[in-house]
């Protein structure tokens, strides 16, 4: 009782992980995001920070999913 488990799933995010994938791949990927870009670590750290916060107090069993609408339920 009294825990909250809850997850980050960012979509795709501009990191060092990316320069093993070619600039073309990664222009489709940017082309399938409705907002038009990859994320920056300054787009996802917010999530993070709201869940480590009290200000999440009452969120339990959820996931954060900043991805620039790439993938909607």
């Amino acid at each position: 009782r009294n825990v909250n488990a809850n997850c980050v799933a960012p979509g795709a995010t501009q990191t060092p992980l990316l320069g093993g994938i070619s600039e073309k791949m990664i222009e489709a990927i940017r082309a399938s995001i409705p907002k038009g870009r990859l994320a920056t670590v300054d787009d996802i750290v917010p999530a993070y920070v709201f869940l480590a916060s009290d200000e999440s107090r009452h969120f339990v069993g959820q996931c954060l999913s900043p991805n620039g609408g790439d993938v909607m339920l």
